[in-house]
């Protein structure tokens, strides 16, 4: 049986106790879940995050923005997927995808390094075609950010939204 977790417009849940959950900015690593908006709002979603909050927003994050196009103006809508150590040295890829009022959506992550040619974002069981943002990651990433689902170290930008089955990996999975 599997249970969701469902967050209030102030909740967030820790995936564990510590920061021992690392990826650096070239290893393999593949986030998947199932998410769920009562109401989508013009607003950015921190679906599943280990990134700082404040400095430089160190850490890695995947995200849902519906109408608020940070990086990538004209996209619309989109998932993005983001490993940082600084506003000009992130490897972050974008996908256009909307998400509907009260529907569940299924959300996938994958990287082997950090160029965001080897970024893989998939919504509802399809690839997407990568909209590059920023492409100049060179410094370590890792952080003593705990990794939360609809949190980003805890700070702001919490929203009302339901995670189910969401996975991390230290391996890139297959579309299959």
């Amino acid at each position: 049986m599997a249970y969701s977790f469902t967050a209030a417009s102030s909740q967030f849940l820790t995936i564990g106790t510590s920061s021992n959950l690392v990826f650096d900015k070239d290893d393999t690593l593949t986030i998947v879940g199932w998410f769920y908006i009562p109401t989508v709002a013009t607003s950015f979603y921190p679906l599943v995050n280990k990134q700082q909050n404040s400095g430089n927003g160190t850490g890695w994050s995947v995200n849902y923005y519906h109408n608020f196009n940070v990086g990538t103006p004209g996209i619309g809508n989109f998932l993005g997927f983001q490993k940082r150590f600084s506003g000009a040295n992130q490897a972050w890829a974008n996908i256009p995808f909307t998400a509907t009022n009260g529907t569940w959506f299924h959300a996938a992550f994958s990287s082997t390094s950090a160029s965001t040619n080897d970024m893989k974002i998939y919504a509802n069981g399809t690839q997407g075609t990568n909209q590059i943002t920023g492409n100049t990651l060179t410094t370590a990433i890792t952080n003593a950010v705990v990794p939360q689902i609809n949190g980003r170290n805890g700070a702001n930008n919490l929203y009302s939204l339901q995670a189910a089955e969401v996975g991390i990996w230290n391996a890139a999975l297959t579309t299959a």
